[in-house]
C-alpha cells in the first residue's frame, strides 16, 4: 500500500536581510558588549501520512534557533542546552510540558569545541524543539528559557596512564581528587546503544564535569591519538561522553589528558522574547 506524506516547511529568518548600503561593510563581531540572547531562524514542518503505521516514524515539529552574543564568549569553556520552559501562542496554547525538556538535558553540558574567530562571526548559536502551534496561532505571545554557560580562565592539564585500567570504575587519580572532579569508566554493555567494544571510552562525571574543558588522547610517545567524540545514555538513564579511538590505540600505553579549570564561573542566561511571528 502507498503511503500518502504531505510535507509543509517554512523558515522564517529573523532579522530580515536589510537593504544594501553603500561603502565598506564592517565584519560582524559577537564577542563584544553584554550578553545578549536573540532569535535567528524559525522553521516549522507540518506532516500528514495516510497510512497508521507510518504514523510513529514521523512528527511534526516546531524550531527555533537563536544566538548568544556578548564579551564574556570569549571565556567560555561549556554550554548547555538551550530551555524552553515557557512558550505561549496567542491563543493561550502552550508548546512544551514536563516532557518537553528532561532534566538530561537541563544538566548536560559539552565542551566549546567553536574556534574564537568563529565565534566573532556567528556567536553561539544553539536550537530547540516544541510542540507544532496550531494554525490559529499567528505568534508566540511568550517565549520564556535559558542558556547555561561555564567560563573558565586557567586550565591544568591531567594526565591519566593506561586509562582502560579504570573500566568499570571510579578513576583513582591525586591531582583528580584535589580539583574534586569525580568520573568513571562505564562498561559499554551499560549503554542504551551499546557501540562497538575494543575502541569505546565512554566517561561517566558525578563531580564537577563543568570544571573540564576537553579531553585528549596520546600514545605512549606523547603523539596525539585521533579520535571522535560523541555522546551517549547509559540503561539508568545517565549521560556520558563517548570517545571512539582505532582498536590498535587502546592499549596500555594509550594516556588520556584532562585539562581542567580549577575555578569556573557558571551564568544562567535568561531568554525572554515576546510576540514572536509565527511562519
Amino acid at each position: 500500500m502507498l503511503s500518502l506524506l504531505t510535507t509543509t516547511m517554512m523558515l522564517l529568518l529573523v532579522p530580515q536581510v536589510p537593504p544594501p548600503v553603500e561603502g565598506p561593510v564592517a565584519e560582524p563581531n559577537f564577542t563584544v558588549g553584554p550578553l545578549s540572547v536573540e532569535l535567528v531562524a524559525m522553521r516549522e514542518i507540518r506532516l500528514e501520512i495516510s497510512d497508521q503505521p507510518d504514523r510513529s516514524a514521523a512528527q511534526s515539529n516546531f524550531a527555533m534557533q537563536i544566538r548568544v552574543s556578548g564579551e564574556k564568549l570569549k571565556r567560555m569553556s561549556r554550554y548547555g542546552n538551550l530551555i524552553i520552559d515557557e512558550a505561549l501562542t496567542d491563543n493561550d496554547v502552550s508548546l512544551v510540558d514536563e516532557k518537553s525538556f528532561p532534566e538530561e538535558m537541563r544538566t548536560a553540558t559539552r565542551a566549546n569545541t567553536v574556534p574564537p574567530e568563529r565565534l566573532s562571526q556567528t556567536g553561539l548559536l544553539l536550537a530547540a524543539q516544541t510542540k507544532l502551534a496550531p494554525r490559529a496561532a499567528t505568534t508566540i505571545a511568550k517565549l520564556r528559557g535559558s542558556v547555561r554557560l561555564i567560563l573558565a580562565d586557567e586550565a591544568r592539564p591531567i594526565t591519566i596512564d593506561n586509562p582502560v585500567q579504570f573500566y568499570g570504575k571510579t578513576i583513582d587519580n591525586p591531582q583528580l581528587k584535589e580539583l574534586g572532579v569525580e568520573v568513571s569508566i562505564v562498561p559499554v554493555d551499560q549503554l542504551e546503544q551499546s557501540p562497538p567494544t575494543g575502541r569505546t571510552i565512554a566517561l561517566h562525571y558525578t563531580a564537577k564535569e563543568e570544571n573540564v574543558k576537553q579531553v585528549t588522547f596520546v600514545d605512549g610517545w606523547m603523539k596525539a591519538v585521533p579520535v571522535r567524540q560523541g555522546a551517549a545514555t547509559t540503561k539508568s538513564g545517565e549521560q556520558v561522553a563517548v570517545y571512539y579511538l582505532e582498536p590498535n590505540d587502546i592499549t596500555d600505553e594509550l594516556q588520556m589528558v584532562m585539562e581542567i579549570h580549577p575555578q569556573v564561573e557558571e551564568i544562567v542566561l535568561p531568554v525572554e522574547i515576546d510576540d514572536l511571528k509565527l511562519p
